[in-house]
């Protein structure tokens, strides 16, 4: 820790230094990296890279300056903050190649925003207000007590000013066994009350709550639709892409959209991990479809441009089937039979076999 505050202090020399002209920009800077990731001074980090933004707004260091910030917020859990200085690097330094990451980094705080959402189950949203309606039910009968009970108070105390012994002695045990009669019948219609109106708030707060997920994930695909629009050479473009069709597929269950995104995918970023992705993908979305030629292009595509994948043999033995569905019996024949060489230990050789004899014995 002590060279650390060395370090900063030779840093804060050097800013201090009137005749000192050059790098103030970089030991700013550096004052910002070393208070966050050496001291864990958030707050003060966001303070020392912002005195780079507007002190030294036409150093090259300021885009980055300006994404530390937004990432700092991030850190801290204040979402709305981060987002705002976030987008003030595309904003602000349209050409930086931080643009495309800090839309990216938004995108990704929305992702994580609808995950906290959906930690909340359908069984948990009933809990928490069956739990309040308990509550509530216990707090009214008791309510009724009290009141009860006063009026019985009250009466009593009418019945003795008056003289009325005898009346006074016969009510009291008679009260206290029908206030307690009462007491129970309350419970048990609050009860019973508060049950019914858990069922319909915890229909109410998960619809709600889906509601807001779906906001949380639309959102996060905005920002990688500009990320990967305004920035298509950027380094977080092809991440973006997929980001969206996952999105669409899984959560928002546009599975044209999704497909749409993968083909881009494929198409603009051939032979990277993502496209593999993006490629295996395209190639079930047809299979599901009942597309089959598409199927047999996409999982041939698949096969020829990731040799090295290690869904080649998925692919090859999707993609004999699908000759099947097409009723194009020798190729697939021939497919089943490139499996079985190709990958004689696999689980569903022997099923490759079966399905070539088949074929020889009924369709060839």
């Amino acid at each position: 820790r002590i060279d650390v505050l060395k370090t900063l202090d030779r840093y804060q020399k050097l800013l201090d230094d009137p005749e000192v002209t050059r790098n103030k920009d970089d030991a700013q800077f550096q004052i910002g990296r070393i208070v966050l990731e050496r001291l864990r001074y958030t707050e003060k980090a966001i303070r020392e890279f912002r005195k780079v933004v507007v002190k030294h707004a036409k150093s090259h260091l300021a885009d980055d300056a300006q994404l530390e910030i937004g990432k700092a917020y991030l850190a801290l859990g204040r979402m709305d903050e981060a987002r705002a200085e976030l987008l003030k690097v595309p904003a602000d330094y349209p050409g930086s190649p931080q643009a495309d990451n800090a839309l990216y980094m938004i995108g990704q705080s929305y992702e994580q925003q609808a995950k906290r959402l959906a930690t909340v189950t359908v069984q948990l949203a009933r809990a928490e207000a069956y739990e309040r309606g308990q509550r509530f039910a216990y707090q009214a009968t008791a309510e009724a007590l009290k009141k009860d009970i006063a009026l019985q108070s009250d009466l009593q105390k009418n019945l003795k000013a008056q003289g009325k012994r005898r009346d006074f002695d016969l009510n009291s045990p008679n009260d206290n066994i029908r206030i307690s009669g009462r007491l129970r019948a309350n419970i048990i219609n609050q009860s019973r009350a508060a049950e019914v109106q858990a069922e319909t708030e915890s229909a109410l707060e998960v619809a709600n709550r889906q509601d807001k997920i779906n906001d949380a994930y639309r959102n996060s695909v905005a920002m990688y639709v500009r990320a990967a629009t305004e920035y298509p050479l950027g380094d977080q473009t092809s991440e973006s892409l997929l980001r969206m069709a996952e999105i669409y597929e899984s959560q928002l269950k546009d599975r044209v959209a999704a497909m749409e995104t993968y083909q881009k995918v494929v198409k603009f970023f051939p032979g990277t991990p993502v496209a593999e992705d993006a490629a295996w993908q395209v190639a079930r979305f047809h299979e599901e479809e009942e597309k089959f030629k598409e199927a047999v292009d996409a999982y041939r595509d698949f096969i020829r441009n990731y040799p090295a994948s290690k869904r080649v043999a998925d692919a090859q033995y999707a993609m004999a089937e699908a000759l099947e569905q097409l009723g194009r019996w020798v190729e697939a024949m021939d497919a089943y039979q490139t499996f079985r060489e190709k990958f004689a230990k696999h689980p569903k050789s022997n099923q490759a076999q079966e399905q070539i004899n088949w074929i020889k014995a009924y369709r060839r």
